[in-house]
């Protein structure tokens, strides 16, 4: 369960970084998160929520 739970926040943590560095145009801090979601990689974004939902979940 616990190699689960490392798994899960580390797909997370993952996709957003690449989701970051991807679209360096726009700021994590000052944008939405659905904003990130309308870009060419914006499946990246949700992909992270399932993962770490995932995560907390186990």
């Amino acid at each position: 369960m616990k190699k689960t739970v490392l798994a899960g926040v580390g797909v997370g943590v993952a996709a957003f970084t690449i989701s970051d560095v991807v679209n360096r145009e726009m700021s994590p801090v000052g944008e939405t998160v659905s904003r990130f979601v309308n870009t060419g990689a914006g499946w990246l974004v949700p992909l992270g929520l399932v993962a770490i939902a995932l995560a907390a979940a186990a």
